[in-house]
This record gives structure tokens, C-alpha cells and sequence, in this order.
């Protein structure tokens, strides 16, 4: 049987948005719903030369602190420009209260989009299981 790795899909009005929400989606498969509340507080400024590798590499970053630190992202402030970057909360990752979470690997290329739709935008990446 062949397990598919999840997907990431978010809409939204604008591209702050997309990127925003799809962080905190990561955050909350990481998490598994568990509770969280901010404690810390980070700047990220993922590189990138369009939309879809800024896209990738923020949400790598989001995952790097969650495998170097134990932290989960709670809280997301995008900044689209140049330079490209972000405000996080994170909040400690605990055993007791995140066992639920799913295991990511790591952000894909592969399939990753980030496109007008209709009035907003949409963004799409593969996480690896």
C-alpha cells in the first residue's frame, strides 16, 4: 500500500496570506492539534527568488526550529518584499500534549505553486514524510 505524503493547499486574498497560513498549517500538523501557547519569539527571512521558493524555504525554516529546538509555530507576521521575511511565535513542543503530530521530513519542490486565483492567490507544497 502506498502511502501519499500530505499536501499543504491555502488560499487566500493576499500573498501574506498564503504564506502565512501555510506556515501555520505546518505547525499544526507538527503539533497534532495539541494546545500551544507563544514563547518564543522569532525574525525569519527564508531566501528566495520568486514566490515558490520563498514559499518552500519558509516553511523549511519552520521546520528546522522544529527539529533543532522543539519548537511549534503558533503565530505568523509575513513581511512580502524586499527583503522577504517574518515575525514567529513558537511555542515548546511537549510529548504529553503534541504525541499526535505527523512526522514531516521535509518541504518539496516537487508539485510546490504559488499563483493568482481569481481574486487572490493559492499555494501548494509537498511535505515528506
Amino acid at each position: 500500500m502506498k502511502i501519499e505524503a500530505p499536501v499543504i493547499e491555502v488560499r487566500a486574498a493576499t500573498e501574506a496570506e498564503v504564506y502565512a497560513q501555510a506556515a501555520l498549517s505546518l505547525g499544526r500538523l507538527l503539533a497534532g492539534g495539541g494546545p500551544m501557547t507563544q514563547s518564543v519569539e522569532r525574525t525569519l527571512e527564508p531566501a528566495g527568488h520568486d514566490r515558490v521558493s520563498q514559499l518552500v524555504a519558509l516553511l523549511r525554516d519552520v521546520l528546522t526550529i522544529f527539529y533543532d529546538e522543539r519548537l511549534i509555530l503558533c503565530a505568523i507576521e509575513v513581511r512580502v518584499g524586499t527583503p522577504f521575511s517574518a515575525t514567529a511565535g513558537f511555542a515548546p513542543w511537549d510529548p504529553a500534549r503534541h504525541q499526535a503530530g505527523v512526522e514531516v521530513a521535509s518541504v518539496s519542490y516537487g508539485g510546490a505553486r504559488f499563483e493568482p486565483d481569481g481574486d487572490g492567490w493559492r499555494g501548494v507544497v509537498n511535505l515528506d514524510g
